[in-house]
């Protein structure tokens, strides 16, 4: 599993966030942050974004919430009913030691993505790629690992009460055959093409020399 640290999150109209960008700090304490939330209107902690905090982080990684919530119900609902209104997250982190920005938006139900790693530009050519990319190669865990292992949501199905089939896909996951099926199938076709290439060079070989000398 890779080390990876979350430095800060840049929050703007997204849920209950507002138009005016939020800066949450999520390494304050040696990469440890306790958010205590108060409520100013009702009292309380609830109600004051800290799922949101969790579900924009979720948004950033893997272009879905941290619950079912469609994408387009993710923009702040007062301030998306008007024309020029942009949602945006930008999540700020470590992998491996080395400085990755991660920012998405949705303004005018368009969605983009921007991958900065190691001060470079690695944005690929579509938001479904790039989505891969973040998920395979930069964070290495799957959005449904990362729910289990990183964040802990009383609201997810326990892993015993999943079925068998997605039991068995977090448990390759986690011991890592996942990565090295992905491996073989990959070897297959490897030995697939090496044959196929055998087979045609066998076939010339069987030529008589007339036919050769015309190929050659």
């Amino acid at each position: 599993m890779k080390d990876i640290h979350f430095l800060d999150c840049e929050i703007t109209n997204f849920m209950l966030f507002g138009n005016i960008p939020q800066k949450v700090i999520l390494n304050k304490h040696n990469g440890i942050t306790h958010i205590n939330g108060i409520n100013l209107d009702n009292g309380g902690g609830n109600a004051i974004g800290k799922t949101t905090i969790l579900s924009a982080i979720f948004f950033a990684l893997y272009d879905r919430s941290l619950d079912k919530v469609k994408k387009e119900h993710l923009v702040n609902r007062i301030n998306g009913a008007t024309k020029n209104c942009k949602m945006s997250v930008t999540l700020r982190l470590l992998i491996n030691g080395i400085p990755c920005t991660i920012t998405r938006s949705i303004f005018k139900k368009g969605t983009n993505v921007e991958i900065i790693y190691d001060g470079k530009d690695v944005t690929l050519d579509s938001v479904g790629n790039n989505n891969v990319y973040i998920e395979k190669e930069l964070i290495g865990l799957s959005y449904d690992m990362f729910k289990m292992t990183v964040i802990f949501n009383g609201s997810d199905t326990p892993f015993l009460d999943k079925d068998v089939a997605s039991q068995r896909l977090l448990l390759e996951e986690l011991l890592s055959i996942a990565e090295l099926g992905e491996k073989a199938s990959k070897i297959k076709e490897a030995q697939k093409l090496v044959e196929k290439t055998l087979d045609i060079k066998t076939e010339v070989i069987k030529l008589p020399n007339f036919f050769l000398k015309i190929l050659m």
